[in-house]
């Protein structure tokens, strides 16, 4: 199974690559996959990359959200079949069938969002929290759509609890270190962190205190205690990978 890995530093992106495993394997209730890039569409959410289509009417969006819209797709309700996703003034951008084998985007236009990968029962934006009439803010095509609440289904994270109900994953420039400063010693000098992800335990500030995932991608035998501090975010955004699959 090929595996992505979406590599977030402020606005950032950059590629990895781990080892396999299966995708029916499931990390605190959501399907966990490693994510392209920033926009996944139809077209790239295989195994090729591609930028946002934006409509030539539309100014690209460039706020930015307080965290994260997911669609919990693979144990959806039994009484909900469809999601629909608004535009700002009320009429239907498209819908997403849940009641078929994948929660695949259905509509006119191009479909590019944080995280798309129907084959993993992955459906993730960029969002807002709830507003007064019950519906989510979200990006999509780097504009301003809308997704009504449904109870069960759609899971609204800020920056931090989307971290903790993710995997995450680092590399040498943000080393593992003993205590939650820039300052402090590294847990240890010769990691090679290509291929490991670590779960959030809890975050004091910029700083996470983390352990070695050793059920998903292994730890290194030769460090025992293999746990530290790791800097997870910058001015509210995150700096590290996030693993959504293993």
């Amino acid at each position: 199974m090929l595996k992505f890995v979406f590599y977030i530093l402020a606005l950032s992106m950059a590629n990895s690559a781990c080892s396999k495993k299966s995708p029916s394997e499931h990390v605190k209730d959501f399907h966990k996959t490693e994510i392209l890039n920033t926009v996944q569409s139809v077209e790239s959410s295989k195994d090729s990359k591609k930028d946002s289509i934006l409509p030539a009417n539309e100014k690209p969006l460039l706020q930015l959200f307080s965290g994260f819209l997911r669609l919990k797709t693979d144990s959806k309700p039994v009484n909900v079949n469809v999601v629909t996703i608004y535009n700002t003034h009320g009429t239907v951008f498209g819908n997403i069938p849940l009641n078929s084998i994948e929660p695949s985007f259905q509509g006119d236009s191009a479909f590019s969002i944080w995280s798309y990968y129907p084959d993993y029962f992955i459906v993730i934006f960029e969002a807002d929290s709830i507003t007064s009439d019950k519906r989510y803010p979200i990006r999509v095509n780097n504009s301003l759509k809308y997704i009504e609440h449904i109870e069960g289904l759609t899971v609204y994270e800020n920056t931090s609890e989307h971290l903790q109900s993710s995997f995450i994953g680092t590399d040498k420039a943000n080393p593992l270190r003993k205590e939650p400063s820039l300052s402090s010693d590294l847990v240890e000098e010769s990691i090679d962190y290509s291929g490991l992800s670590f779960e959030l335990q809890r975050i004091q500030g910029d700083w996470g205190f983390v352990i070695c995932n050793a059920a998903c991608e292994g730890c290194p035998t030769e460090v025992l205690d293999f746990s530290g501090w790791i800097q997870i975010l910058n001015n509210g955004k995150a700096i590290v990978k996030i693993y959504y699959a293993c």
